[in-house]
């Protein structure tokens, strides 16, 4: 089982469609139908892998999509938990990597994320052996000891920049227990994405000045072929299981109303002595 998503890359560039003749058009796609022809081609990233190294993938082209080339690099995953990176850079041509990492953001391309790691080797989980601000003074040495819980953490990046993105959620991927079991793992991802969500009407991109916010989150749990997700405005989890669906062409609408987002509880309150201290819901 295969799984692959896009994202945008600005600095993306592909092959111009009139340089594409002859047999090369039996074996070349636009950059928007990557992620469908890995789909339907794939069962694994190393079947992946092996067609980019012996030069079977097909060539992508340049695609003019909304009047516009949209820009986009790949982020391709198994239920081996094993992961591939695919991006045509402009001025490199094609690349691809091991996404040891284990997380994607859009631009700059992978490599240089993965570089830029290299300036923020302190983050840790607890706040113990961090030594704080030491200065002397007349003589005197002075120590003021890190006064704030999540000091491990003092200077995550949060901004919304993707650069910033691929920092934090490899951070907290790295840190991160290992889920003991599915349900576990797809709880652990979403509160994983929180720290990415955008509002709505705090950004603006280009090139159309577009309104940037997260429309919907999703979790694939690929064992078990399911696709979890939640939209802007109905906030509840709702769940889609591919082998529960016709063989057909089928379409949904994702977004949902505010009502459908909560239940009301009011009728569940017990008496507080009955309550045990700490229970809580098994996953």
């Amino acid at each position: 089982v295969v799984s692959t998503q896009s994202t945008g890359k600005d600095n993306a560039e592909y092959i111009d469609p009139p340089s594409i003749t002859g047999t090369a058009c039996n074996n070349a796609i636009p950059q928007t139908m990557v992620v469908t022809y890995i789909l339907a081609t794939y069962e694994t990233v190393e079947q992946v892998k092996n067609d980019l190294e012996s030069g079977k993938f097909p060539t992508v082209w340049a695609g003019y999509d909304l009047g516009i080339i949209i820009p986009l690099h790949y982020n391709i995953v198994d239920k081996t938990g094993a992961g591939l990176v695919l991006e045509h850079v402009k001025g490199l041509g094609v690349k691809w990597y091991d996404n040891t990492v284990g997380v994607l953001t859009n631009s700059p391309p992978y490599f240089w994320h993965m570089e830029n790691l290299r300036n923020y080797p302190h983050f840790q989980r607890n706040d113990e052996r961090r030594e704080g601000f030491k200065y002397s003074s007349l003589g005197d040495t002075f120590s003021l000891s890190p006064q704030w819980t999540g000091s491990g953490l003092l200077g995550l990046p949060g901004d919304y920049t993707s650069p910033s993105r691929f920092v934090k959620a490899a951070t907290l991927l790295s840190l991160a227990p290992i889920p003991a079991t599915t349900n576990e793992a797809i709880v652990q991802v979403f509160h994983h994405m929180n720290a990415a969500d955008i509002p709505f009407g705090v950004t603006e991109t280009g090139p159309l000045d577009l309104i940037a916010f997260n429309r919907w989150t999703l979790v694939k749990d690929l064992s078990r072929g399911c696709v979890y997700y939640r939209t802007y405005t109905d906030l509840s989890v709702k769940k889609l299981c591919l082998g529960n669906i016709p063989d057909v062409k089928s379409a949904m609408r994702m977004e949902g109303k505010f009502e459908n987002s909560f239940r009301d509880t009011s009728g569940e309150l017990d008496n507080f002595d009955t309550i045990l201290p700490g229970e809580h819901t098994e996953l």
